[in-house]
């Protein structure tokens, strides 16, 4: 990682610290440091962006470093794992997509309403990444946030496995509460 050279907009320079990353096969772009957020930009995506994605990309992951999205996430993510037969994996999942759907409107406010620069940059991301999975309900990531720039609204969110860890989790919160109940009583 380089530090980014390419000129940062004004009101985005002391969001982050801005690198660059010198990838020849990949299109990506993530902000990663829990207290003091950096920003990496792949070599690559940003060479295949005109300026008005450039933009877009810069504030979509400036919204991800003024939100705290990576300590949250962080967070979040520990919680997920030790409430995982809860179902808390699935609402984990879902809390990232919306995050992402966050920052793609504080993306498209900034580029004056347009979502045409942020649709051309995921849809350069998604051709890079079509090999790799990323499950959010049943459509990957990147394709649930273009569905949401497209209709929005968020895609469908019927998987198997929420259904009964929601079923399960209202079960045992039922019978904690029965016991509680048992106990007062007693």
């Amino acid at each position: 990682m380089q530090p980014f050279t390419d000129p940062v907009p004004d009101d985005l320079q002391l969001v982050a610290q801005w690198f660059v990353m010198n990838d020849d096969h990949l299109h990506q772009t993530f902000t990663w440091g829990l207290l003091h957020p950096r920003i990496v930009i792949s070599q690559k995506l940003w060479a295949s962006l005109d300026p008005a994605a450039q933009k877009a990309v810069l504030y979509h992951e400036a919204a991800h470093a003024m939100f705290f999205d990576p300590l949250q996430q962080v967070v979040l993510q520990i919680v997920a794992f030790a409430l995982q037969p809860l179902g808390m994996g699935s609402l984990y999942r879902r809390y990232l997509l919306h995050r992402e759907i966050v920052a793609d409107g504080f993306a498209v406010s900034a580029c004056a309403g347009d979502d045409t620069p942020l649709l051309s940059a995921l849809l350069i991301a998604a051709d890079s990444h079509a090999s790799q999975v990323s499950d959010v309900g049943l459509l990957s990531a990147l394709e649930a946030r273009i569905y949401f720039l497209e209709t929005h609204q968020l895609p469908p969110w019927r998987g198997p496995e929420l259904k009964f860890h929601l079923i399960s989790s209202s079960g045992v919160v039922l019978l904690v509460l029965g016991q509680g109940l048992l106990v007062w009583c007693h």
